[in-house]
């Protein structure tokens, strides 16, 4: 049911790209891929999201969704893209004063490598990390997902997992409510 309500859905690591026809009634669809297991698949409702800015590297993918009230960074990076490079892409991604979800596969363990330069960043620039569960079959949190709220008002994203059978990770489930409308 979450599925269906939702206005974005965000899928990392995946094998479809734009010679892939895979439609979903009722959300437009924008590929970020540079091959298979290497990018993002992203399905969103056009009334409320349009693409934004994209990076499309060998070892990493990141896509930026905005709307009037939020802005959407989903990252996808192999565990061998180099994370200043990660970095220096969000800085320039990232607007001053939007209320920003940066979310995806980061493929490195937020509890293990707590110190890491994408975290280290985020939570300098007002981000905190809402995923605080392990997200890999193995125990590890590879996923992340940091919010920093922005001069529009919006509650905290409320966050649940979900666990399907066909993936190693869980699926991070967030909802934003923002006035009159929900996310």
């Amino acid at each position: 049911q979450t599925l269906k309500e939702s206005t974005l859905l965000a899928l990392s690591e995946t094998w479809l790209d734009q010679k892939t026809i895979f439609n979903i009634n009722g959300y437009k669809s924008h590929y970020n891929s540079i091959g298979p297991g290497k990018g993002l698949a992203l399905y969103y409702k056009s009334e409320i999201f349009k693409p934004g800015p994209e990076i499309k590297e060998e070892k990493m993918q990141i896509s930026k969704l905005e709307s009037k009230e939020v802005d959407i960074i989903i990252v996808y990076r192999s565990e061998q893209g180099n994370l200043t490079d990660l970095v220096e892409h969000l800085k320039k991604l990232i607007n001053t004063g939007v209320n920003t979800v940066v979310t995806g596969d980061f493929n490195i363990c937020y509890v293990s490598n707590r110190n890491n330069k994408i975290t280290k960043y985020l939570e300098n620039d007002g981000f905190s990390q809402l995923m605080n569960e392990p997200t890999h079959m193995k125990g590890r949190h590879l996923d992340h997902l940091y919010f920093r709220p922005g001069s529009k008002p919006v509650q905290i994203p409320s966050i649940h997992r979900y666990s399907p059978y066909y993936s190693d990770h869980d699926a991070i489930c967030a909802t934003i409510r923002i006035p009159e409308t929900e996310i």
